[in-house]
């Protein structure tokens, strides 16, 4: 199982407290509270939960409270 720190710069299936689907994005950084993801899927699933989005390349931290589970390729 990779550690938070091995999961920086990679693709990752995520599934959010809220969203009524999983999406693809990037994590780009880790905290102890929980991880910070880039933009793409992530701001569509925010924009349709009615949230004003206008960013052109956003990062998005999620607490792993709010992270119901994630994906991402077995190295």
């Amino acid at each position: 199982m990779p550690s938070t720190k091995q999961l920086r710069n990679s693709p990752v299936i995520l599934k959010m407290t809220g969203a009524n689907r999983a999406f693809t994005t990037n994590v780009i950084a880790e905290e102890p509270d929980g991880l910070w993801f880039s933009g793409g899927g992530l701001v569509g699933e925010l924009a349709h939960a009615g949230l004003p989005v206008g960013m052109k390349s956003p990062a998005v931290f999620l607490p792993f409270s709010q992270i119901q589970w994630l994906m991402t390729e077995n190295q």
